[in-house]
């Protein structure tokens, strides 16, 4: 005779959304209704529509591995009583409204999130934390859709980059320019923040490369001790960006930062501005990266860029390793549209803290016959 398992009457079912579906809880008409009372579990490419003003209130536990997708939209306009903290690093957080309330407090910082189907602000903040996530997802990271989108500021609202750093990307061939000024979560000290991934942050929309202009339109405070950004790094083929000619405080460059460039730092003045004068820590050749200095303008002052913490020895200018592995192998070029010489006179564009890390130069001999030096960098 074989016995059964008794059957929990209390144990709660679950849902599990898989890649490609999609659940819709609908929105009950009353409160109390179109909530989520059981348990769901949302899998990599599966999507849980959050579309109601009920939605998020009801009494389930909702599981979203990495790859997962959240999509906040509708009249769904606060997370309520459920939250998404216990998401996987990695989880999608497809931001397709304003100004949800409790986003920062009830998620998990470690998603993706992405400014979806037209320019976004979010008054509860934004914190991006990078986490490990397994199968090569990204994490920490404010991204857009296929298209240009903007992420503005509002009142009340932060972008804030958490101890484990953040990164903040734009599609391929698109430019996301943030409004919203970018600040340092309290604690754990020095951090990164990175421009460009390779790696997967939404799925099932777009491409998967992040290798677009990210544009900042803010008087952004990365910090300079304590808890700050020590490290950018920009990725191959990606470009990070001043919105404002003019405006260096939206790069916020430092010498208390180190520079990794596979992709570009642009520094653009107006013709008619001032002249800029900048700083920037060391510079570590990471692929082919490029400074570009875009003055719009042929006078050669108008922007200088002192490069270098200033200590001997080291290394201003540096490689990843001293071997040729593939991710130690690179490139580090200076871009200007003037005509005039980077390094080497009174006039220059590029200068160094401490003048023994200059580049050395050789001689070569020009048309005309005579001894030139070449500046190498």
């Amino acid at each position: 005779r074989r016995r059964h398992q008794p059957l929990d009457v209390t144990a709660k079912p679950i849902v599990e959304i898989l890649s490609g579906g999609t659940l819709d809880p609908g929105s009950g008409g009353s409160a109390g209704q179109g909530s989520i009372n059981t348990n769901v579990y949302v899998r990599n490419r599966g999507r849980l529509l959050v579309n109601d003003a009920n939605n998020m209130n009801g009494t389930g536990t909702i599981r979203v591995d990495a790859g997962g997708i959240i999509q906040l939209a509708g009249n769904a306009g606060s997370l309520g009583s459920q939250n998404l903290n216990t998401a996987s690093n990695g989880a999608v957080y497809r931001m397709e409204l304003n100004n949800i309330i409790s986003l920062n407090a009830n998620i998990n910082p470690a998603g993706v999130f992405v400014v979806l189907g037209g320019d976004r602000s979010q008054s509860a903040g934004i914190t991006l934390n990078t986490g490990s996530v397994p199968g090569g997802f990204a994490s920490g990271m404010l991204t857009n859709d296929g298209s240009n989108r903007t992420f503005n500021s509002a009142t009340g609202s932060f972008l804030r980059i958490g101890p484990a750093g953040g990164n903040i990307s734009a599609a391929v061939g698109t430019t996301l320019t943030v409004g919203q000024a970018i600040s340092i979560a309290a604690g754990g000290g020095a951090r990164s923040l990175t421009f460009g991934s390779y790696m997967a942050p939404d799925p099932t929309n777009s491409t998967a490369i992040r290798t677009g202009t990210v544009s900042l339109n803010a008087a952004n405070a990365l910090g300079t001790s304590g808890d700050y950004i020590a490290n950018i790094n920009v990725r191959a083929g990606a470009v990070v960006a001043n919105n404002t000619a003019g405006s260096i405080s939206q790069l916020d460059l430092s010498a208390a930062r180190d520079y990794s460039l596979g992709g570009t730092i642009r520094l653009t003045n107006s013709a008619t501005g001032s002249a800029i004068n900048a700083t920037m820590g060391d510079l570590i050749a990471y692929g082919g990266g490029v400074v570009h200095l875009n003055t719009g303008t042929t006078t050669p002052q108008n922007i200088q860029v002192t490069l270098g913490d200033g200590t001997a020895g080291t290394g201003t200018i540096t490689r990843v390793g001293n071997d040729f592995l593939p991710n130690h192998r690179g490139t580090l070029g200076f871009l200007t549209d003037v005509t005039t010489r980077m390094i080497g006179g009174t006039t220059d564009l590029i200068k160094f803290a401490n003048a023994a890390d200059a580049p050395a130069k050789i001689s070569v001999i020009n048309t005309s016959g005579t001894s030139s030096p070449l500046d190498m960098i």
